[in-house]
């Protein structure tokens, strides 16, 4: 069987019974990972094509593709490669490589030992990765955000959800949204404020106030995915959308030399963002991160010197940032109100 899915079956939780059924006692054979634009502008699905054997045995090695683009754009026009009158699409490339699927001058199609597969993400950009070299900055090494997690160099959690759209202006509690993470700051936009009782309402009996120095990641949100932002002593008492991830340096005695301005660094850095597109995957039609911050690799330098050389540049940067907008609320506060 051959049968195109939605993105979302090859990894939601929400659907892990389908993939339960779908890998009960049958043979995965491939899974494509179809560029977004597939189906557009007709249909705005992220999907996969799923080859699978009924009543097989697993084989060793799945065969998996991971194109870029299938010939035409979003709104169905004929999409050329840059600086080129060439048709941009991968999948020709794809059926040529699958004669030879194992291939290493593959540029789209290769193999995953089933004893290396993570059962519940199956799709193929989560292992393209593999096939990518990490691009370290010199005298550093990686560690896994999630083993970071794991030995409680650092906590993480999820932002306090999304107030009512009716309360949205109608207080002075700052709402943070996906877009309001910029510039390495959480913008407080006056027109989404929220009545303090909206605040506690959301927020509940277990939310948890940023605090100065905590890194927020916006895991959910189309191309933002990925931008970070560093609380300050002002942040305290607002509310996060559910879409943002809080991270806060928990050992600052830890045997890495991180604290928080040099997490904010190297999450900001080529090494980290580059990551990003192969953990980003589907939900029907909305870009989502999900659980999988825990798979980006955090550049470490091997001197403990070396990253607190970065952390101090940073701090300076991000102090200054903070004075600046201390003076900008002196003003405020003298003219009775100003937006900024």
């Amino acid at each position: 069987m051959a049968i195109v899915l939605p993105e979302s079956v090859f990894h939601a939780p929400s659907l892990a019974y389908v993939r339960q059924f779908m890998l009960a006692e049958n043979n995965v054979r491939a899974i494509v990972d179809l560029p977004h634009n597939t189906f557009r502008p007709h249909c705005n699905a992220k999907t996969c094509l799923l080859v699978l054997e009924k009543g097989k045995p697993q084989q060793e090695s799945i065969i998996m593709a991971a194109p870029e683009e299938m010939g035409h754009d979003h709104s169905g026009r004929v999409l050329y490669r840059q600086s080129s009158e060439e048709v941009w699409n991968d999948l020709v490339s794809v059926s040529e490589e699958l004669v030879s699927p194992g291939a290493s001058e593959n540029d789209f199609v290769f193999l995953v030992n089933q004893e290396k597969m993570d059962w519940d993400i199956l799709v193929p950009r989560f292992y393209r990765r593999n096939r990518r070299s990490l691009k370290l900055p010199t005298d550093s090494t990686g560690i896994p955000l999630g083993t970071l997690v794991d030995e409680g160099v650092i906590g993480a959690w999820d932002g306090h959800g999304s107030p009512e759209s009716q309360m949205k202006g109608e207080g002075d509690v700052p709402y943070i949204r996906v877009s309001d993470i910029v510039n390495w700051e959480m913008y407080r936009n006056p027109v989404t404020g929220i009545p303090l009782h909206e605040y506690e309402r959301v927020f509940g009996p277990n939310g948890r106030k940023p605090q100065e120095g905590d890194v927020i990641l916006v895991r959910r949100g189309s191309y933002r995915i990925g931008t970070v932002a560093m609380a300050s002593n002002r942040d305290e008492d607002v509310l996060l959308t559910k879409e943002l991830l809080t991270l806060r340096v928990l050992d600052k005695s830890n045997k890495y030399g991180i604290d928080q301005f040099y997490l904010l660094a190297s999450l900001s850095s080529r090494t980290v963002q580059e990551q990003i597109p192969d953990l980003v995957f589907i939900d029907t039609t909305l870009p989502n991160l999900g659980d999988r911050w825990r798979h980006l690799i955090i550049p470490v330098p091997k001197e403990l010197q070396a990253a607190s050389k970065v952390a101090e540049k940073v701090r300076y940067a991000i102090e200054e940032k903070w004075s600046a907008q201390d003076r900008i609320n002196e003003l405020r506060s003298e003219w009775g109100g100003m937006t900024t």
